[in-house]
């Protein structure tokens, strides 16, 4: 998809419909000894300890700086 929105594409449908969709994803893999979690778009992975959530992804917004670069 990077790729495709990178062309100039302006008469394109997909093109069309990607700038006016989006999606959100968050997983986790949890094992014996590790938690691996991964996100996309504007949803964030926390985990809650007692009364404290902990971050465990990052949002995928371009006020950051590497995903505005990525952009």
């Amino acid at each position: 998809m990077d790729d495709l929105m990178e062309d100039d594409k302006t008469k394109d449908s997909i093109t069309d419909y990607v700038h006016s969709a989006g999606c959100t994803a968050c997983v986790a893999l949890i094992t014996k000894d590790h938690i691996i979690c991964a996100n996309s778009g504007d949803s964030r992975c926390v985990m809650a300890r007692g009364n404290q959530a902990l971050e465990m992804s990052e949002d995928h917004k371009p006020d950051n700086p590497g995903e505005f670069k990525r952009i």
